[in-house]
């Protein structure tokens, strides 16, 4: 299970810990807007996750303002070592683009991007070479968005997200290693949450079935 919270505080609060089915997940990137700590994307992941619907919680180190969280399947993974590379890219001041890129050493790979936009942006286009999962506005001014691809050859590639109008923007992106003899299929359906809460504890969540 790969899952991608965005956060959107007006303090820099970080995310302290992610479960799924009480399950606690490991951070595999992270990307902060640079000179703007409290706008930023993570993702993480878990091996071998309980199967059924199960819910994903994300939990702060205090209060948020406004919060998204993520969450897809995988089939085909690596059980060993699940990432095959990582990378993380920013546009700060606003621009119309921005890019991320990974680099994979094996075949076969699965290439997940997140984006959060900060400010303006009413609309995000994907990279014309990824499938889009989710993309939507939560809290107020801000924008989310979550793509993929699935690639054969293992060499670089950089997706990239514009924006209309320009804004300041932060961006993952990971390779997920497929099992020898399989290649990585996401599930059909990625399940987002987003919610503001004045609580010292927000914990957005979403279900997910594995």
């Amino acid at each position: 299970t790969s899952v991608e919270s965005d956060t959107s505080p007006h303090t820099a609060q970080t995310v302290s810990g992610i479960t799924y089915a009480a399950a606690a997940l490991t951070k595999v990137t992270s990307k902060n807007v640079t000179g703007n700590t409290d706008n930023g994307v993570e993702i993480w992941r878990l091996i071998a996750p309980a199967t059924g619907a199960n819910t994903v919680e994300v939990t702060w180190t205090g209060e948020v303002d406004g919060s998204f969280a993520a969450a897809v399947s995988f089939t085909g993974v690596d059980q060993t070592t699940p990432e095959n590379g990582s990378g993380v890219g920013e546009t700060t001041p606003a621009g119309a683009s921005c890019a991320a890129s990974v680099t994979t050493s094996v075949a076969n790979c699965f290439l997940l991007n997140v984006l959060h936009a900060t400010n303006s942006a009413t609309t995000l286009t994907k990279d014309a070479n990824d499938t889009q999962l989710y993309n939507e506005a939560t809290t107020g001014d801000h924008f989310n968005a979550v793509a993929y691809r699935s690639v054969t050859t293992a060499t670089t590639y950089t997706s990239t997200w514009t924006a209309s109008p320009d804004d300041v923007m932060a961006m993952a992106m990971v390779g997920i290693r497929p099992a020898s003899g399989s290649s990585v299929s996401p599930s059909e359906s990625v399940s987002p949450s987003a919610s503001v809460s004045p609580s010292a504890s927000v914990s957005p969540s979403a279900s997910v079935s594995a």
